[in-house]
């Protein structure tokens, strides 16, 4: 009987000394995730930034290719027609003109959107639509044309 006594607090005296080596293993793996954790924000923040680039570029490169194929007139596609805007405003593609218009208040200078904007600017949002999958706003959509237009017809 006392022999059973002994190896049992033998036994308990193991099992405590195998708790509190479990608590620092367990305490160390706690630290290290958190470690882990804080190191992979920013790794985290990095990856998505080179994603979001990639999804950009691969979505200007598309849109590229689309523009090469896409004919505005018989012999010109909407890559070259775009350029041609491009470098008649001095490196922009123009949404807005100032017009000479009769108003209430007298004849005076006014801002509309250009042709280009409803006409090619149409066919590149409609496009953007289906390349993105409509995930964007109206607004975005809107925005956004431009900008990757341009990108899209550097030469």
């Amino acid at each position: 009987m006392i022999k059973r006594v002994i190896s049992f607090a033998a036994i308990r005296r193991g099992h405590e000394q195998s708790l509190k080596d479990l608590e620092a293993v367990h305490l160390q793996h706690l630290q290290d995730v958190e470690m882990r954790h804080q190191w992979s924000k920013q790794e985290l923040v990095q990856d998505l930034n080179t994603r979001l680039r990639k999804a950009y570029w691969a979505l200007v490169k598309e849109l590229r290719e689309w523009l090469d194929e896409t004919m505005w007139a018989e012999d010109v596609s909407l890559t070259e027609f775009f350029c041609t805007v491009r470098d008649e405003y001095d490196g922009k593609l123009v949404v807005c003109l100032e017009a000479q218009a009769f108003s209430t208040k007298g004849f005076g200078t006014i801002t509309i959107p250009h042709p280009v904007h409803f006409r090619e600017g149409m066919a590149v949002r409609n496009k953007l639509r289906d390349l993105t999958g409509c995930e964007w706003s109206a607004i975005e959509y809107d925005e956004r044309w431009v900008e990757i237009t341009l990108d899209a017809i550097k030469e």
